[in-house]
């Protein structure tokens, strides 16, 4: 059976508003999905910026030794640890401390500049057209890792050095 022409009008306008709710319908529940999703929260331990003073004396005694040059110091405390903040070697540093004295970690933040020759050389001869926009040097353990950004002209490129080893960690094209 045919349909007149004001029943196909009613037709079309009937899915014309139809689809015209669908994005009014999707903008109502998507909230409502986002809610239903259950967040973890993760409470972090609370961190007091302590003065020099109060930090053991163990503590301060190996930074000491161990950073006679370093500038603009900032103490925290963490949990049981202290954090120390500075600059030292023209590099940002933090580094964690054990009540102690002994050396969790050192982290120092740096360039291209800050890093060796050899280790620029190792860079440069596996990705020749990469400049190193950040170096990262991680002490742990008896360890030394460096972790490097390294920007081509269409790509970016993570990679960490450890006991002269490269490996690539990351690699992904520019948007």
């Amino acid at each position: 059976m045919k349909n007149t022409f004001v029943e196909n009008k009613i037709i079309h306008m009937k899915k014309g508003i139809f689809a015209s709710l669908i994005p009014l319908l999707c903008c109502m529940f998507l909230p409502i999905l986002g809610l239903a999703q259950q967040k973890d929260t993760v409470t972090l331990p609370p961190v007091t910026v302590t003065p020099s003073s109060n930090v053991d004396k163990a503590v301060t005694d190996a930074f000491n030794k161990s950073f006679k040059t370093a500038t603009k110091t900032k103490w925290y405390e963490v949990d049981k640890n202290y954090l120390v903040k500075f600059i030292n070697e023209d590099m940002d540093n933090n580094v964690l401390y054990k009540q102690n004295g002994s050396m969790v970690y050192h982290i120092s933040y740096g360039y291209e500049k800050n890093l060796d020759a050899d280790l620029k050389e190792l860079i440069q001869s596996s990705y020749p057209n990469y400049k190193i926009t950040r170096a990262i040097r991680v002490r742990f353990e008896n360890r030394q890792v460096w972790v490097m950004n390294l920007e081509g002209t269409q790509r970016w490129v993570l990679v960490r050095v450890e006991e002269g080893q490269l490996e690539e960690v990351k690699n992904f094209a520019k948007s």
